[in-house]
């Protein structure tokens, strides 16, 4: 991708295009690129954080779901993207909304507490839920 990417920009520059004309061109890929870059600095950085910080039993099995939900809603919400690149397989990209399906229904249970641990005020969830 990122090699497409800069072979796009230097054909442009061979074809006579400034350097600006041609990265504005390529903007979009390389802005993608970017984004996904940090997606996967995220998921890497929770990873490692809960392994070196959570001291409580289980609820590293409950950040990982949320790990795991958050990469999969990524993919659903790119899988076009994975699959023009090769990165994902149509089964895949088929199953992906299934996964954050499953994903949403394992972690349900938990629903009330992990939005209690982020402190919002009941005032400002305008679900039936949050009014409890």
């Amino acid at each position: 991708m990122l090699a497409n990417t800069l072979a796009g920009y230097n054909r442009r520059l061979a074809a006579g295009a400034s350097p600006y004309e041609a990265a504005a061109r390529e903007q979009l890929a390389l802005f993608r690129l970017a984004w996904a870059h940090i997606e996967r600095v995220v998921l890497e950085q929770f990873t490692i954080g809960v392994a070196a910080q959570c001291r409580e039993p289980g609820v590293d099995a409950i950040l990982g779901q949320l790990r795991d939900l958050f990469g999969s809603s990524l993919i659903e919400a790119e899988r076009g993207w994975y699959l023009e690149n090769g990165l994902l397989t149509p089964a895949a990209s088929k199953a992906a909304p299934g996964q954050v399906d499953d994903l949403c229904a394992r972690l349900a249970p938990e629903a009330v507490a992990l939005v209690d641990a982020f402190g919002i005020p009941d005032e400002c969830l305008g679900s039936p839920i949050g009014r409890k």
